[in-house]
């Protein structure tokens, strides 16, 4: 930038969730805007974790931007017969993968972006080598698991 005045950044990029921000230069004497990107989840996951009282809180990004790219990761990692809500924020994204949330792992409140947004799909059927049974997308076994604002389905 031409002057010290204007020494500021003008474009903050945190991460793949954003939110964007114009900011006025009239500080500074001029009429042009800078454009701040700022991280819009840090807001929603602070309200998420205060509204589910979550003691531990694990995200799922499919491009790398969370603890996790996949959501059976971000169940293994929950800590076996928890007492505290542990609150797995999944990002949005078709999640292709097979899910079991095992029996140990107790207490978890998992929330998507929205049923539009977030998918988990998995494409077995009733003729797979194991039949019916096993032809699940998602499984849970364990006490106290919810979900929110996510899609479950069956793709053949």
């Amino acid at each position: 930038l031409p002057s010290s005045r204007s020494s500021i950044a003008t474009t903050i990029i945190t991460s793949s969730q954003l939110g964007a921000l114009s900011i006025h230069s009239a500080l500074f004497g001029h009429r042009h805007h800078h454009h701040v990107l700022i991280n819009s989840c840090e807001k929603w996951t602070s309200r998420l974790t205060h509204l589910y009282k979550a003691s531990l809180v694990l995200t799922v990004d499919l491009h790398g931007c969370g603890n996790f790219s996949s959501v059976q990761s971000a169940i293994d990692a929950v800590p076996d017969l928890s007492s505290s809500k542990t609150l797995i924020i999944v990002n949005s994204g078709v999640y292709r993968e097979k899910i079991t949330v095992n029996e140990n792992k107790t207490n978890i409140v998992m929330q998507g972006r929205g049923y539009q947004n977030t998918s988990i799909e998995w494409n077995d059927t009733a003729k797979s080598t194991e039949g019916t049974a096993y032809s699940f997308s998602f499984a849970v076994f364990a006490d106290r698991f919810t979900a929110y604002n996510i899609s479950f389905k069956v793709r053949w």
